[in-house]
């Protein structure tokens, strides 16, 4: 019998595999670290059309300003007749793109326009999957707020909670647990966000979703 490592590599594939797509694909941003996704500071620029040839010229200028973090190009876009819906290149949306950049006041923005917070890209994350993998914590926060299923899950069965607990982000795992997360979901490995966190050596975050759960004692009667 094996003893685990704390770097997990059947745990981070599916990890590594959605990291690489969606950094390629959306944001020009360097790689983060391996065991610790810092959260994303760095300007995020088109570094590839990010919009397909089934969209308008104003659906184009929404994604190329959900990606830059153009409040002013975007609502001028919407106001022009883009669709805050609209599917561009690997099925992603704008408000996907705005998650995954990191951009919190254009995530705003586009769920009060009326985009679809749970709308998956072909990878079958959802836009509070892809701000939980770059750090966005705030932008996490506004799609919960905004209606995304904070138990949501990928094709491999993680919610947002698992992928937090997997990436290190206890800021993102406290966030997910105050808003009721199911810190008891398995994914389809079987392993619960606190399992995940301990098979790649962040006691710290498996400790910290390991509290809330553990029952409180009454008090001892005097």
């Amino acid at each position: 019998m094996n003893a685990g490592p704390s770097f997990n590599r059947s745990t981070w594939l599916p990890i590594a595999v959605l990291l690489s797509i969606g950094l390629l694909a959306g944001c020009n941003k360097p790689d983060p670290a391996p065991a610790t996704l810092a959260p994303a500071s760095s300007p995020c620029q088109v570094s590839r059309t990010i919009a397909n040839g089934n969209v308008s010229k104003n659906d184009e200028a929404l994604f190329a300003a959900s990606a830059a973090g153009d409040l002013r190009a975007a609502t001028e876009a919407i106001d022009q007749g883009a669709n805050p819906n609209a599917i561009g290149m690997l099925k992603r949306t704008p408000l996907f793109v705005a998650a995954f950049c990191d951009r919190p006041s254009l995530v705003r923005m586009l769920l009060e326009k009326g985009a679809n917070p749970e709308r998956a890209d072909v990878s079958g994350m959802q836009p509070l999957h892809a701000a939980v993998v770059v750090g966005a914590t705030e932008t996490a926060s506004i799609l919960i707020a905004g209606g995304a299923d904070i138990n949501g899950r990928d094709p491999a069965g993680r919610t947002a909670l698992h992928l937090a607990a997997a990436t290190d982000q206890k800021p993102l795992v406290e966030l997910l647990l105050a808003r009721k997360a199911n810190a008891a979901a398995r994914d389809k490995n079987g392993k619960t966000a606190q399992a995940l966190a301990r098979d790649n050596g962040h006691s710290a975050t498996a400790d910290a979703i390991r509290k809330p759960q553990e029952p409180q004692q009454a008090p001892k009667a005097k």
